[in-house]
C-alpha cells in the first residue's frame, strides 16, 4: 500500500487552484475542479481499500517517521493487545 499521502494532497490542491485561479476562471470550471478533486481522492481510498485484501490474515503495517519503527507505525486490522497486570 503506496501513496497514502494522495488522499489528502488531491483536495488540497484543487483548494489552491481554485483559491488562486477562482476569480479568473468561470463558474463551471472552478465547480469541476472542487468535484473532481474531492471524486479522485475518494476513487484513491476504494483503489486502497480494495487493494488491501483480508486485513484479518494480512495486516498493514506503514511507517511515517524514520527512526524506531515500534512507535511511529500504524497497523490497520489488528487490534492492539492490551496485558492485564
Amino acid at each position: 500500500m503506496q501513496n497514502l499521502w494522495i488522499i489528502p494532497v488531491l483536495p488540497f490542491i484543487g483548494f489552491l487552484i481554485n483559491g488562486i485561479f477562482g476569480r479568473k476562471l468561470p463558474k463551471i470550471v472552478i465547480n469541476v475542479v472542487a468535484v473532481s478533486s474531492v471524486v479522485l481522492s475518494f476513487l484513491w481510498v476504494l483503489k486502497v481499500w480494495s487493494s488491501a485484501g483480508d486485513l484479518a490474515t494480512n495486516p498493514i503495517s506503514e511507517h511515517y517517521l524514520p527512526g524506531s519503527r515500534a512507535a511511529n507505525s500504524m497497523s490497520a486490522g489488528t487490534l492492539p493487545s492490551t496485558s492485564s497486570r
